[in-house]
């Protein structure tokens, strides 16, 4: 059939199609949408789960039982889409062909409009080019560019440049990977653009083009696997001073903090650039690889000439602290004092306040401290009472308990969780100490009251627990109601056969795990939907689609709790509750807990900490995603796991999931099953943790976690421990939540640990 013979047949197609569209007409070869198939299938969803989270082999295992049972149409075509795409990944091309060979050009009259068809060609595409023949695929990825959305343009550009570098088409690949580099996104790899556009101008004969990108490559992109190759064809040596120290930040950037102080070490001798870099190898060294605090000190003494105020008082508050860390408290606080007068107005003033009373304590000098911060934090602006509680703490450190007491006293009645029922919490170990029993117990009693599944609620069951466990305070079982609906396209059951096959390009993409595109979809379709199942339907089909788009965190804002966590969880304000603490992304957290054994119920208390559930949040410090993964870290994890590193992915629920839950499960072995000690690994690193265990040998559990070096990781860990408290709480029967919260902890703790990981 020639050319315009073909374009007039997909043109009386297509008119067909929309005719029996408008009418509530099918065709056989369309497939029929029955509204008893609106039910996902059990193993097909099992299936589908498996390979959002990456565990490929087991997704195609189950896909394939699925397949062999199956023998609906539509069905089948979303489960060869994702056994074809799974067996992409595990790099099996021609079984992914055979798989996805019913979206081969030409081959269902779907291919003209649906979605599904313009993903399951580009996967066919990537196979047969990834497979060995890319000139065969080099057509259809040009294609697929123009019909695929969101990441899937880049992925279809990205392979099409690949196939035809392999083809040794130069000027087309050349202006193919610059088409890739025009691209704007979080996971276009301009590195790999970069380098390859160099060697195609290495071979064209444009050496200096060629030597530009591999510039831009080695001081922009430093921590890239192209970063070595480009070093040899542009040495360090051949940049300039301001070349080296943005390589030097980039690489800092990219947490490359080995190559990062090489680098910095180029500028020692730089009129310009010394004393930044003096100070930023002492920060390198003291702060994120912690290996020679003697160096360290060293390089912040020869920043501290610095012309710059900001370097000089920056330097002198660092050199203090890493005299701390070697164990020289005096000259820390005599530093950090000169440190306050010389740099009232420095940043680090207000903080340096808190470091003397910390450093006193740590030298063991328990009544100045004490007596330090009570008159300190009077003079502190804003929330006073944060730093006045360590007062107290130092008090009770030392043994004055009375002087403790006191300070506790101003803090008890504080409504605000982390203020009044710590104070509780440690007056009541105070009274202990005084031989008090009795009314320490009712004073946790109170916080268990007052504060219902609080961090310190937790600690205070423990301790009502008299030694043997959790005291069991929750009453209610909740573990057996619902919290989503069973069947969320149930509302559309009944309706006409045009309004399903409105939705059913919405649920292929569902069904395929491509939740953002089906989101984006829904808009167009709802009014049409709404006019034909009336707005009562439709309301509760909205309400249902919060849980397939996984608009979790947008449904907690909408929804909130009510205020309801200030009683304890009860049938009366149970829903408030759960609003308020859903089980996000439930289906993948399941299966992460499974497999990586990892309480699910602390999957959800990591995600709630770390992003409200939003799986595009960007952190401060350059994590990403639902549970905030650094990408230096998601590059060594995906290595140890084995599956693909794409630091685009890090914002897919699925893969940040699957790398958040393996990287947890280590943390935990590292510290022998302590789950708050992996919690708060998971934050600060399990580095720092390692040394805060080794500076306070013997401490409790409680007293540990109070100790901790920053106030963000002593938040971290007991946010998250009450956040998971009250998962357990609400969804949990009491016997299993009780089983859990005393999984791994003890009071008294294992200081021992492994080696690994040590990212």
């Amino acid at each position: 059939m020639n050319p315009v013979a073909r374009c007039v047949l997909r043109w009386l197609r297509l008119t067909f199609l929309g005719f029996c569209v408008a009418f509530g007409l099918t065709l056989a070869t369309y497939g029929e949408v029955q509204a008893d198939g609106l039910r996902t299938p059990e193993l097909f969803a099992r299936a589908r789960i498996l390979f959002r989270l990456w565990y490929d082999q087991d997704a195609v295992v189950a896909i394939r039982m699925f397949r062999a049972q199956n023998k609906d149409e539509d069905w089948d075509l979303r489960a060869a889409y994702i056994e074809g795409a799974a067996l992409v990944r595990l790099g099996q091309y021609s079984e992914a062909k055979n798989a996805l060979v019913g979206f081969a050009p030409g081959s269902n009259l779907r291919e003209l409009s649906n979605p599904l068809f313009a993903l399951g060609q580009l996967q066919w595409a990537i196979a047969v080019s990834r497979g060995g023949a890319p000139a065969d695929a080099v057509d259809l990825l040009r294609k697929s560019a123009t019909r695929v959305h969101g990441r899937w343009v880049r992925v279809a550009k990205v392979d099409l440049a690949r196939a035809l570098t392999a083809l040794q088409r130069w000027d087309e690949a050349k202006k193919a990977w610059l088409d890739v580099l025009r691209m704007q996104g979080r996971g276009v790899p301009k590195d790999e653009a970069r380098a390859m556009l160099a060697r195609i101008y290495g071979q064209i004969g444009q050496p200096a083009e060629a030597v530009g990108q591999w510039r831009h490559i080695a001081v922009n992109l430093p921590g890239s696997e192209f970063g070595a190759e480009a070093l040899k064809h542009v040495p360090i040596r051949d940049l300039s001073a301001q070349q080296r120290y943005e390589r030097a930040m980039n690489l800092w950037d990219v947490r490359e903090y080995v190559d990062a102080v090489a680098t910095f070490e180029t500028l020692l001798d730089s009129p310009q650039y010394a004393h930044e870099a003096h100070h930023y190898i002492g920060r390198l060294l003291s702060e994120r690889l912690r290996t020679n605090y003697e160096r360290a000190a060293e390089h912040f003494g020869h920043a501290m000439g610095a012309g710059d105020p900001k370097v000089a008082g920056s330097s002198m508050f660092k050199l203090a602290l890493v005299f701390g860390k070697l164990r020289q408290y005096d000259q820390a606080v005599r530093m950090l004092r000169d440190f306050q007068r010389k740099y009232p107005a420095d940043s680090n003033a207000q903080e340096a306040g808190y470091e003397i009373g910390r450093h006193l304590m740590e030298a063991g000098r328990f009544r100045e401290a004490g007596d330090y911060i009570a008159q300190w934090s009077a003079t502190v602006p804003g929330d006073q009472a944060m730093f006045l509680w360590f007062a107290g703490w130092a008090y009770f450190r030392g043994g004055f308990y009375e002087d403790a007491i006191r300070i506790f006293d101003k803090l008890t009645s504080a409504q605000r969780t982390l203020v009044g029922d710590k104070a509780k919490y440690w007056k009541g170990k105070a009274l202990v100490a005084q031989g008090k029993r009795d009314a320490a117990q009712a004073l946790w009693r109170k916080v268990v009251s007052q504060y219902p599944f609080s961090y310190y609620a937790w600690l205070s069951e423990l301790e009502l627990g008299d030694g043997r466990g959790i005291l069991e305070t929750q009453t209610h079982d909740f573990s057996q109601i619902a919290d989503r609906p069973a069947n969320p396209w149930k509302p559309l059951v009944g309706a006409p056969r045009h309004v399903l096959l409105l939705v059913r390009d919405i649920r292929d993409l569902a069904e395929i795990g491509e939740i953002d595109e089906a989101k984006k979809q829904w808009p167009t379709v709802r009014s049409a939907v709404g006019k034909s199942i009336g707005s009562a339907r439709l309301k509760v089909l909205d309400d249902n689609l919060d849980f397939v788009f996984e608009r979790y965190k947008e449904r907690r804002e909408r929804l909130g709790g009510g205020g309801v966590h200030s009683k304890a969880p009860n049938p009366g304000n149970m829903v408030g509750w759960r609003h308020f603490f859903p089980r996000a992304f439930r289906d993948l957290a399941v299966v992460v807990s499974e497999k990586e054994n990892v309480p699910e119920m602390q999957l959800y208390a990591h995600m709630l900490q770390e992003s409200r559930y939003g799986p595009e949040m960007i952190s401060g410090a350059k994590a990403f995603g639902l549970i905030q993964i650094l990408r230096s870290t998601a590059r060594r994890i995906s290595r140890d796991i084995g599956v693909e590193y794409d630091p685009e992915l890090l914002f897919d629920p699925g893969y940040n999931l699957r790398l958040g839950g393996a990287y947890l499960a280590a943390l935990t072995r590292r510290f022998h099953g302590q789950l708050p000690l992996g919690m708060a690994a998971y934050n600060g690193g399990p580095l720092l943790l390692s040394f805060h265990m080794k500076q306070y040998p013997g401490l409790t559990l409680p007293e540990s976690i109070e100790s901790l070096p920053t106030h963000q990781s002593r938040n971290y860990a007991r946010k998250v421990v009450e956040h998971m408290h009250r998962y357990l709480a609400l969804y949990e029967s009491p016997q299993n939540r009780k089983k859990v919260m005393e999984m791994g902890v003890r009071q008294e703790l294992n200081y021992s640990e492994l080696s690994t990981p040590d990212y």
